[in-house]
Order: structure tokens, then C-alpha cells, then sequence
């Protein structure tokens, strides 16, 4: 490159051609001081991206646990819906077969000539 250690410090402090020398002890020493507050400022960030990571998993921790509480107590209905649906299916099952005896018996005394009212009896106990 064309420009001197001097014309670049001149460039960027805005002294407007003043001569100001650096050294190159100094210039090592000043890009180190901004490599060390670049290092800084590059730990903070890494420092608060991990804040917001942990906060993260924290609020995911805590909406999983809700979500699984749900999901057991969906789980828990459903069993008890899938019970009672069992149950009453038995129920109707056992009542269709009870009319079917009804209707069955009632047929067959009618035929034999037994009348309602006779049959009253027997037929309560479907």
C-alpha cells in the first residue's frame, strides 16, 4: 500500500495534517486495546445471548410440564369415556336382548291364547 503508517494515523483521528507519529510499539499497543474491548464487548454479547437461552429453556421447561399435565389428564378422560361407552354399550346390548325375550315370549303367548293381563306377570321379569 501506498500510505504510510503516519498517513493512516493521520486519516482516522482527524487532526487534519498535524504530524502525529506513531510508533509501531504504540500501534501494536492500540490494536491490542481495541482487540481487547472487541474480546470484551464479544463475551458480553455471548454473555447475554446465554441469558436469553437459558430464559428459553426455562419458559420451554414450563410449558412442556403444563402440556404434559394436560395431555395426562386428556388421557385419564378418555379412559373413563372409553369405559362408560363400554358400559353402555353392554347395557343397551343386555336391553335389546331383554326385548327380544319380551317380544319373543309375548309372541308364544299369544299363540297359546294367554291373554295381557295373564301375562303380566311373566313378562315383568324381562
Amino acid at each position: 500500500s501506498d500510505i504510510s503508517s503516519n498517513d493512516r494515523s493521520e486519516a482516522g483521528n482527524g487532526n487534519d495534517g498535524q504530524d502525529i507519529t506513531m510508533t509501531s510499539d504504540e500501534l501494536l499497543a492500540e490494536r491490542r486495546a481495541k482487540n481487547r474491548l472487541s474480546a470484551h464487548q464479544s463475551r458480553l454479547r455471548k454473555r447475554s445471548e446465554l441469558k436469553y437461552l437459558q430464559h428459553e429453556v426455562l419458559n420451554i421447561t414450563d410449558r412442556n410440564k403444563k402440556l404434559k399435565r394436560t395431555n395426562e389428564a386428556a388421557v385419564q378422560e378418555l379412559a373413563a369415556v372409553r369405559i362408560e361407552n363400554a358400559q353402555l354399550r353392554l347395557m343397551a346390548h343386555q336391553q335389546q336382548q331383554d326385548a327380544m325375550r319380551y317380544a319373543v315370549a309375548f309372541q308364544a303367548a299369544q299363540e297359546g291364547g294367554i291373554n295381557g293381563s295373564a301375562l303380566n306377570p311373566f313378562l315383568r321379569r324381562f
